[in-house]
């Protein structure tokens, strides 16, 4: 998998034949598009919602306990966003 680098990379890439062994579908625009084609590649759906729901547990966990050492100001704006984390997640 490769993501599409600054030009430099990919005149490099070309011009030394990298590009010749690395076929079209596995060149992606960015991190996100290449970790979805991975994890789609590997899993099955219920895999894939449970690394979504397993990932959204351990973020909402990590904001929970920032909160007792957030400033009294973004406590509630925290308390929102770890409310809200995973909900559009399936259940299985």
């Amino acid at each position: 998998m490769l993501m599409c680098g600054i030009a430099p990379v990919q005149q490099m890439l070309e011009h030394t034949g990298a590009m010749e062994k690395v076929r079209p579908q596995d060149v992606f625009i960015g991190p996100t598009e290449a970790v979805l084609d991975y994890l789609s590649s590997q899993y099955d759906d219920a895999g894939i919602q449970e690394l979504l729901r397993s990932g959204a547990d351990s973020l909402r966990s990590l904001l929970q306990a920032s909160l007792a050492s957030a400033h009294l100001e973004r406590n509630a704006a925290l308390a929102t966003i770890a409310e809200g984390i995973g909900q559009g997640i399936k259940r299985s």
